[in-house]
């Protein structure tokens, strides 16, 4: 019986994404592909998250380099200062998720061809955002956008079926956006926190999990609150 059972395979050998197979299923992120606008504080955690997650293919467009002021807000280190930020995200992703196959575009996102089901707008102007979604919604078949945004310890995150939820999406896109002083604009963590909040949007997207028609929400980092219970005898 002990040699029959060491002959037995363990299905979920070699597989790096069994932990989460009961809430992510595989069948749906192994035929997904995504396309993100943006490698930088947002974009660059959105990718690790979905590729960590299972999804097939990622198509990536920045037109940036990799700089100092980068270093302290975004997933890049001073190895990397002057390279492009989608090549340096290319080759971490692929150290980090070998299963997910990256296309790297070191260019601006204007009217190229949008090939995937699923973008991502994770970048740090209202115009280009505009421009992104007149492309997408006149020019494309795109059939989920997620719009993540941050400002210091605040993120937004915003995201439609573009042919349903048009009308409320561009609501969101009026006006100006609120201008910051250049050393409280973006933090690592709020990235970090938006990032992750984009991939599961996707998910609940993929997996039919998502009820509610133009979800937009916003969290402030310093508002929450973090509970816990002092040790017996430790005052704090």
């Amino acid at each position: 019986m002990e040699a029959q059972r060491q002959d037995q395979k363990d299905p979920n050998e070699g597989n790096p994404l069994v932990r989460f197979s009961d809430i992510i299923p595989r069948e749906a992120m192994e035929d997904l592909s995504v396309t993100i606008v943006g490698a930088g504080g947002i974009g660059a955690p959105a990718a690790l998250c979905l590729a960590k997650m299972g999804v097939r293919r990622l198509k990536i467009y920045d037109h940036d380099t990799v700089e100092e002021p980068n270093l302290g807000t975004q997933m890049y280190s001073r190895k990397q200062l002057g390279k492009p930020k989608v090549l340096a995200l290319k080759r971490y992703l692929k150290q980090q998720a070998d299963w997910c196959e990256v296309e790297a575009v070191h260019d601006w996102f204007t009217n190229q061809e949008v090939d995937t089901p699923v973008i991502v707008s994770a970048v740090d102007s209202l115009e280009v955002r505009r421009q992104i979604w007149t492309h997408v919604y006149n020019n494309t078949d795109v059939s989920f956008l997620v719009d993540p945004r941050m400002g210091a310890e605040v993120l937004n995150v915003i995201h439609i079926v573009p042919k349903v939820e048009k009308v409320y999406y561009e609501k969101t896109l009026e006006g100006e956006a609120i201008s910051a002083p250049c050393t409280a604009k973006a933090t690592f963590y709020t990235g970090l926190v938006a990032g992750a909040l984009t991939a599961q949007a996707v998910k609940a997207w993929a997996v039919n999990e998502r009820k509610d028609i133009f979800v937009d929400y916003s969290i402030d980092l310093r508002y929450i609150n973090m509970m816990g219970t002092p040790l017996d005898g430790i005052e704090l």
